[in-house]
């Protein structure tokens, strides 16, 4: 018998938020554990032992958006999922941010 999933919160972009209406269903999100799903510019409250699933455009401003999360500790852990090839040059910004925190 499989365990149960481990609960999780989703934080998306517009982009993000477009393409999963178009794969999955909220019931679907339930099964596999997600129990919030959120824009990733709005306000958000800390969930510091549950972690979060970004889905979104690798932007400048999604970056930094993700960075505050991190040095806000606003979760357990971040799993970042990009809908596009983030260019090295932005990934590399992104990590020296992250890490300077």
């Amino acid at each position: 018998r499989d365990a149960p999933p481990k609960w999780k919160i989703l934080v998306y972009d517009a982009n993000g938020r477009d393409l999963l209406a178009t794969l999955a269903k909220v019931s679907d999100l339930r099964r596999l554990g997600v129990t919030l799903h959120m824009m990733l510019d709005s306000s958000r409250q800390p969930i510091p032992d549950v972690p979060a699933v970004y889905l979104c455009c690798p932007t400048q401003e999604n970056l930094r958006l993700i960075a505050n999360d991190c040095k806000r500790n606003l979760y357990d852990s971040y799993h970042l999922n990009f809908t596009a090839s983030i260019p090295r040059e932005l990934l590399e910004e992104f990590a020296e941010s992250v890490a300077s925190q």
